[in-house]
């Protein structure tokens, strides 16, 4: 080997140790973002969730500050796990400003708290599923896979009903796709322009994907779709 091939292997071995998280990252297509202030229990969850799905890429914050700068450099994050209640953030409005800085991106709230109205307001501001902090591992799990697949995951109780395809309304591809975008919480221009329709033609796929889904909001369409367990 030619001595400058030598010195530039060498310099490549001795940088290993730095560059292995980077070129693990790079073969991983899916790149989620954990946002919670508790250091213990974000480092648990980081934990438990790279042994349990493998093949992802993880990034963390403990601040909205620090999620908005990972959001602004990496676009191609493509999931949020949030705690709503931050040192620099509380409540529905980290939400809101996780959503207005990627509003491609679904968003799971993780909460200690379960109540009907805090999920339906989660919900209505955007949330792609809301998960307590008391699930188990499996649980946890089996939500993050349900929203990086395109559906939904609330608390059984806010969705309860039918079984896993049971029964399940037979939608079409382009009502799965509004419902899909509605479930991003995209409101109808931006359903439109995904889609290249015009908002009456989007407004006539909503009325036709509520009437099948036996709801009258939006809001009650995503939780539909949790009931039912639709993948779009």
């Amino acid at each position: 080997m030619h001595a400058d091939d030598e010195s530039k292997v060498m310099a490549w071995v001795s940088a290993m140790p730095a560059r292995l998280p980077e070129l693990r990252c790079a073969r991983r297509p899916r790149k989620t973002l954990l946002v919670d202030d508790h250091t213990l229990l974000r480092e648990s969850l980081l934990l438990l969730l790279e042994q349990r799905l493998q093949g992802h890429c993880w990034r963390d914050a403990a601040t909205l500050a620090a999620a908005l700068r990972w959001l602004s450099n990496e676009p191609d994050i493509d999931l949020v796990l949030l705690d709503l209640d931050l040192p620099d953030s509380r409540g529905l409005d980290t939400l809101r400003r996780v959503r207005e800085a990627a509003p491609l991106v679904p968003v799971v709230v993780l909460s200690a708290h379960d109540d009907r109205h805090s999920v339906l307001a989660a919900i209505e501001s955007g949330a792609a599923g809301f998960l307590t902090k008391t699930v188990d591992a499996t649980q946890l799990v089996r939500g993050v896979q349900r929203v990086l697949e395109g559906g939904v995951i609330v608390p059984e109780a806010c969705a309860p009903g039918h079984q896993p395809g049971v029964g399940q309304p037979d939608l079409s591809q382009r009502q799965r796709d509004v419902l899909r975008l509605l479930i991003e919480g995209k409101p109808n221009k931006l359903i439109a322009r995904a889609l290249g329709l015009t908002d009456a033609t989007v407004k006539t796929h909503l009325q036709m994907l509520y009437r099948k889904l036996e709801v009258e909001s939006r809001t009650q369409a995503v939780l539909a779709a949790a009931r039912w367990r639709f993948t779009l």
